[in-house]
């Protein structure tokens, strides 16, 4: 299973999708005066779809140390555990159907670190609205805090 050889045991403290913990990861990898190697992101596939930022950078060095904890809280997400693709408007949900957000900044935020990290596709117009189908390592995951979490955690090292 990926998530054996990806969340290993002592190397890895698993944090709850919620806006401090997002902010916190991101604020670590944006650029800083010293940075020499970026990594780009942009989050539609077309621009122009909605009035945000679309495109930034992140420092390449530390958005790689933060992979595992991006992966994690992205697994987090409702469509993680529903489908193979994410819905722009579904994104502030987490497994359990509760808002983790209801700051759209934060929530673009998240996915700006996961598409710099090429764990989703752009955003593109879709069935179901803004659309973007995320790699196939992006496994479900679940909130420290949740009462199945011990169980789960132990299953997912069989």
């Amino acid at each position: 299973m990926i998530f054996t050889s990806i969340f290993k045991k002592g190397s890895f403290e698993p944090l709850d999708l919620n806006e401090k913990n997002v902010v916190s990861l991101y604020n670590r990898c944006l650029p800083t005066t010293t940075t020499t190697d970026f990594e780009p992101s942009t989050l539609m596939a077309k621009p122009n779809y909605f009035n945000v930022v679309d495109r930034l950078q992140f420092d390449k060095n530390k958005i790689n140390k933060e992979r595992k904890n991006i992966m994690y809280l992205m697994g987090q997400l409702r469509d993680v555990h529903k489908h193979k693709y994410l819905i722009l408007d579904h994104s502030i949900l987490k497994y359990d159907g509760t808002q983790w957000t209801q700051n759209r900044e934060v929530e673009l935020q998240l996915l700006h670190l996961c598409k710099a990290l090429d764990l989703l596709d752009p955003f593109d117009v879709g069935k179901r609205g803004l659309m973007s189908y995320y790699h196939e390592d992006i496994i479900p995951t679940l909130k420290p805090d949740d009462p199945s979490f011990k169980t789960w955690y132990k299953e997912s090292y069989r």
